[in-house]
């Protein structure tokens, strides 16, 4: 009976999978995107590892020195639950997808520390409930705050606050809270 409660979730993340393999390659060739990111974080009952592309669009003047830089980013997560539906010792694992503006205040030469902020659309392949929480959709907001440091080489790491929730959409609406830390690359 359980191989049957997860067929659907496994066909989910091999399709997902195959999905994001097919799109990287292709849009990799093509220049769709500028940077590949990798994100590992923490919440109170759960881990969240994350994969993601990203491409940044024009800059926008702000001040003399600054600039803001608008970009893209699709990502695709894996969150483990360390105690699902409030039972010890109960692990699952939630896959999410993921695309969200941002916006990064950084300097002209784009390097050096910066600050950013986004909002997104994610997905869950099944609700999130763990010891002290039940979330009442699939669908949620992702919204982060984050401030890194860009190195001479293109490298780049982030210190990221990502708060998941449905915006009230249906209730409870709990919210989900991680702290992360995120390496990317510019090519």
């Amino acid at each position: 009976m359980k191989l049957c409660q997860r067929r659907p979730t496994y066909l989910f993340i091999k399709v997902l999978i195959a999905g994001v393999i097919s799109l990287a390659t292709t849009v990799t060739k093509a220049q769709y995107f500028d940077s590949f990111s990798v994100e590992v974080g923490e919440g109170v009952q759960s881990t969240i590892y994350k994969l993601g592309a990203q491409k940044t669009f024009s800059e926008l003047p702000l001040l003399a020195q600054y600039h803001l830089y608008p970009y893209w980013e699709i990502t695709l997560a894996r969150i483990n639950e360390r105690m699902y539906r409030n039972t010890p010792g109960r692990k699952k694992g939630i896959y999410v997808v993921g695309l969200t503006p941002v916006m990064r205040w950084q300097q002209d030469v784009k390097q050096g520390v910066f600050a950013e902020i986004g909002i997104g659309l994610n997905y869950f392949s099944e609700r999130y409930q763990d010891s002290d929480m039940s979330a009442s959709t699939r669908f949620e907001f992702g919204d982060h705050i984050g401030i890194g440091y860009k190195f001479s080489n293109s490298a780049e790491i982030t210190f990221k606050v990502l708060h998941y929730s449905n915006a009230g959409i249906d209730h409870p609406n709990p919210g989900i809270n991680f702290r992360l830390l995120k390496f990317a690359y510019s090519f």
